[in-house]
């Protein structure tokens, strides 16, 4: 699962794989809960991993003025955890999700969630929400959006002349090499050139990030066309 990049080449050297994959494995986390009348179970999937977090079991009956006493406790959870993740999955086999969904939106409208189905609140409808297509959606999704976001945050720079920003294969090997930079940004239609491998190999020895840009919406054919190399640094250079 989320599989973004969308890179060909015949075979890649090891330390091409590595860093492609420390490149566009910073994927937002998500926060998967499965819920029914009587059940919700938390998980966090990050950068591929699962992680079980909790169980909340419904301590009162089924009757429906005591049915939302339950749902709001679920809300709470969600709330609660909602702010170390990009959107909330919730499953369910039946109305329950649709209970809890639309007190999210009535309580707390900025939380993204995506409804899917699943045949029960357990563990196993946890691993059925991995199997789900929108999985991979919302996760390129919200790729796409920090990749947007990592682009127009160099143009403002670059726009504003702050100095706090650079393009240009001369330009950033320049700041690489005076450890100025913070973030470099690479097209992907550039990440197999030798001389761009080994200024991004200079950046993370340096303690930089390294952000490959896909092409595949405006703001990165925009920055491709620039050049594709880019960075926003940790202080101004003087030249």
């Amino acid at each position: 699962i989320g599989t973004v990049l969308k890179i060909k080449k015949g075979s890649w050297e090891r330390n091409h794989l590595e860093r492609l994959e420390r490149a566009t494995s910073n994927v937002p986390s998500l926060l998967l809960v499965s819920v029914d009348f009587d059940t919700a179970v938390f998980a966090i999937l990050k950068n591929d991993r699962l992680a079980m977090l909790t169980e909340i079991k419904n301590p009162y009956s089924l009757k429906e003025e005591k049915q939302l006493e339950f749902y709001k406790n679920v809300v709470k959870e969600i709330e609660k955890r909602s702010s170390k993740v990009y959107e909330v999955i919730l499953a369910g086999p039946g109305f329950a999700k649709d209970h809890v969904y639309e007190l999210i939106k009535k309580t707390n409208p900025k939380i993204r969630v995506t409804k899917v189905y699943c045949s029960s609140a357990s563990i196993s409808g946890i691993n059925e929400i991995l199997k789900n297509k929108i999985l991979d959606e919302v996760l390129k999704k919200s790729r796409t959006l920090e990749e947007i976001k990592l682009v127009e945050s160099l143009f403002e720079h670059i726009g504003r002349d702050d100095g706090l920003a650079c393009y240009g294969y001369k330009e950033v090997k320049t700041a690489c090499e005076a450890g100025a930079v913070d973030t470099l940004l690479i097209s992907e239609k550039r990440i197999k050139e030798e001389c761009v491998e080994n200024l991004a190999a200079s950046v993370e020895k340096m303690g930089g990030k390294v952000r490959i840009i896909s092409v595949d919406h405006e703001m990165g054919e925009r920055f491709h066309k620039m050049g594709g190399i880019g960075a926003i640094l940790r202080f101004k250079l003087k030249y």
